[in-house]
């Protein structure tokens, strides 16, 4: 299932520094678009956004030394490691005690030999004249002498540019569609952005085979993570009213258990797909209400205001959160093909659930259709056929209708599509309406 090609493209852009406008994240976009060569690449200009969020200029670092004053020694560089600087740091040239130097260095306890990420100066980025954060291994950085000097330089370039969304559209035969999501952000991980950009390009891919047999729409997103998902969404206000769902995926290649991000409304259409998947491919996982997953692009679209029903298929725990450890090293291609295989499934259901509606009003002679099951020969059968034709009120889903009665989908499946055949009920596509219900269901 795995395109090496794409995945070695995405794996050598570890290193680069990718924030909401830089180098490397325009090199992410171009990748995709080199790939998937009917897609697009949006831009949009740094400045204020009717979105309300402030797009900021482009940020690249071009180089950055740590010294000792009295030695001259180099002691860390950028060519170090690339969460050396924070995206969004000023270009300085100071000379620092230990105790300022701690004052804007951030390291992680978890790992005292790894770097840390700071994603921070992104939130207001290039608002602040005093913007400055560097990381450092713990370890390293407790060796320093107390009563040192340190020479710090920092050289980046900024100037006004385009903040750059990656767009892949497969038209199905409906306009109601499903949103993947990635964001091409977090300098120098893997597992946290990259692999998740992997993830929806092979469900994409995936789909774009199956496309003249689609049902309904998809559109493949890769972005900044939330200012990124926040303009793309102001941009496309009708996607409020015809959007189904939308899925991202954290952490996807992590060798931990898949944990399952619940939408706001914690039981919607995308919800019960998504459980019934994992249940009835028998793999391990658990379940974190909305807002409290590792927290990403889903959450711009189910917000209040937006309303779109999003999961996020993640792993968790994941030790290497926000570190330089966060490698190659620390994946597996077998886990996160896994969870392609899961993102896929739930499509698949999708793509075969309808709503079926009764086109009559009398009782059909079920033995001419071959459909009776006798009560006393068969009375389980003849028990779910009855209680089949009930449901044909209820202005569910045949997923719906099935796990709410804990009769197996292929079985409902089949009988619906027999009545289908003899025209006694049409097929009713799922609506973004739909997707909002909450049912209860037990499979």
């Amino acid at each position: 299932m795995i395109d090496a090609s794409l995945f070695l493209k995405l794996a050598d852009l570890i290193p680069s520094h990718r924030t909401i406008i830089s180098e490397g994240s325009t090199s992410v976009v171009n990748v995709l678009n080199e790939h998937f060569q009917e897609g697009s690449i949006l831009h949009f200009n740094s400045g204020d956004h009717g979105s309300l969020w402030h797009i900021p200029y482009e940020w690249n670092l071009k180089s950055a030394k740590l010294r000792d004053c009295n030695s001259g020694e180099l002691l860390f560089s950028d060519r170090d490691s690339p969460l050396f600087v924070a995206p969004y740091s000023n270009s300085v040239d100071l000379n620092l005690t230990k105790k300022e130097l701690r004052s804007i260095t951030i390291y992680s306890d978890v790992n005292p030999n790894a770097l840390k990420y700071q994603h921070r100066l992104a939130y207001n980025p290039g608002q602040n004249s005093k913007n400055l954060s560097i990381s450092l291994p713990k370890k390293f950085f407790e060796s320093l002498d107390e009563t040192g000097l340190y020479s710090l330089f920092i050289d980046v370039e900024t100037w006004p540019s385009t903040m750059k969304i990656f767009e892949l559209v497969i038209p199905g035969a409906n306009e109601e569609s499903v949103l993947l999501l990635s964001h091409l952000c977090h300098t120098g991980q893997w597992n946290d952005g990259l692999a998740g950009v992997l993830v929806m390009s092979m469900v994409a891919s995936h789909l774009k085979k199956a496309k003249t047999n689609l049902k309904y729409s998809y559109r493949l997103l890769s972005f900044p993570e939330t200012i990124g998902s926040s303009v793309y969404l102001y941009e496309n206000p009708s996607l409020l009213e015809s959007t189904l769902f939308t899925l991202f995926s954290e952490m996807p290649g992590s060798r931990s258990e898949i944990r399952i991000t619940r939408s706001r409304r914690r039981n919607s259409y995308i919800d019960r797909l998504t459980s019934y998947v994992l249940e009835s491919l028998g793999l391990a996982h658990s379940h974190v209400d909305f807002r409290e997953g590792w927290g990403n692009d889903e959450m711009v679209f189910d917000s209040t205001f937006a309303g779109i029903p999003s999961v996020s298929i993640d792993r968790a725990p994941f030790e290497h959160y926000h570190l330089s450890t966060d490698s190659l090293i620390n994946f597996s291609m077998e886990k996160l093909d896994q969870i392609v295989g899961v993102i896929i499934k739930v499509i698949e259901l999708l793509e075969k659930d309808y709503i079926p509606k009764p086109n009559f009003f009398v009782t059909p002679q079920l033995s001419r259709l071959g459909l009776y099951r006798d009560w006393s020969l068969e009375r389980k059968a003849h028990d779910q056929v009855n209680l089949l034709l009930d449901e044909l009120k209820s202005e569910r889903s045949v997923f719906d209708i099935a796990f709410s009665s804990a009769i197996p989908f292929e079985d409902a499946l089949k009988f619906y599509d027999s009545l289908a055949d003899h025209n006694l009920i049409r097929k009713q596509s799922i609506s973004a309406d739909y997707t909002r219900n909450v049912f209860d269901y037990h499979s």
